[in-house]
């Protein structure tokens, strides 16, 4: 396993935050962070880290700041088709404020694949309406086995599986929607969506641009410039190895015989780490906190070696 060492050039704050959402809807919490020029740094107690802008979903609690707003989350895309029902199956599936579940089964009897699919679908309306996600996906599912290439079912079932947090299951239903119906906007604009929280986003925005092809929405329209800012950002960062540690700097700021040296004093610190474990393999170690359980922490040693021998240079190291 190796850690992950950032480098990169630090501008001026733009925002101050707690608590950090990935888009793979992990959260960190910090006491501080601040995001700049295509990244975002925050800081627990002595330690500071760095990950790409590219990787968060959003800032909270946002100051109201302009890059406050500029980290908030790219909204799921509605879908707007619907499949129509008769009053008389509406009836059927939903009475007293509640779903019927054995007239729901009656129905599925019938043996009328089409009407058994609605029906199901009216459940998962119903479910949904009543924030009951997990409902809301298992008709959508039953639903699916009845008219399984339906380009309707399979955009709302993705867009459930978006809501509880599965997107590489949506992935695959969200592409199903546009090979079911390639000429559907929603479906286009619902897989960029996916595309993006599964972290892919030049798929994102190819989906996304297809979308607009086929009718132009000012929504998908900036959801887009966001993630093409967010990829011309990430694509400015490179790395360099050495046997313990990935060493990740943006752009040319960061000197070769800087990085060397950097990797010198954790290459360094990674040796002594295992002598000490060696020597008293009873103690264990503790990390900055005090906690048990992790070695002396290579971030803040190399923040130590940072400012004691460069502290002319505009960049930081961090542990990502």
């Amino acid at each position: 396993m190796r850690l992950i060492i950032t480098i990169c050039c630090l501008a001026a704050c733009a925002s101050w935050a707690d608590t950090i959402t990935l888009k793979n809807g992990n959260r960190i919490v910090a006491d501080s962070a601040r995001e700049s020029n295509g990244h975002v740094e925050y800081s627990i107690g002595e330690n500071t880290y760095v990950i790409p802008k590219a990787l968060v979903e959003k800032i909270e609690p946002g100051g109201v700041s302009a890059s406050a707003k500029g980290a908030a989350a790219i909204d799921l895309p509605p879908v707007h088709e619907q499949i129509a029902a008769g009053t008389d199956l509406v009836s059927r599936v939903i009475r007293n404020g509640q779903i019927d579940t054995a007239e729901l089964r009656k129905i599925e009897n019938e043996g009328v694949a089409q009407r058994s699919a609605v029906a199901n679908y009216l459940a998962a309306n119903f479910e949904e309406k009543r924030q009951n996600l997990d409902g809301a996906a298992h008709y959508l599912q039953v639903a699916l086995v009845f008219m399984p290439g339906n380009a309707i079912l399979l955009g709302n079932y993705a867009s459930t599986l978006l809501q509880l947090g599965r997107p590489g299951e949506a992935l695959t239903y969200a592409l199903q929607a546009t090979q079911s119906n390639p000429e559907s906007a929603d479906a286009f604009a619902l897989l960029g969506y996916a595309y993006y929280k599964n972290d892919r986003n030049r798929e994102a925005i190819a989906a996304w641009k297809r979308s607009l092809e086929l009718n132009p929405n000012d929504n998908i329209k900036d959801a887009l410039a966001r993630v093409e800012r967010e990829s011309r950002a990430e694509a400015g960062f490179r790395q360099q190895e050495s046997d313990h540690f990935v060493l990740r700097y943006e752009g040319s700021q960061a000197p070769e015989g800087l990085r060397n040296q950097v990797l010198s004093v954790l290459e360094g610190a990674f040796v002594d780490c295992g002598n000490e474990r060696r020597q008293n393999p009873r103690s264990g170690f503790r990390n900055d906190r005090g906690q048990p359980g992790a070695g002396p922490s290579a971030a803040s040693r190399t923040d130590a070696f940072f400012r004691a021998r460069y502290q002319s240079w505009p960049c930081s190291a961090m542990a990502e």
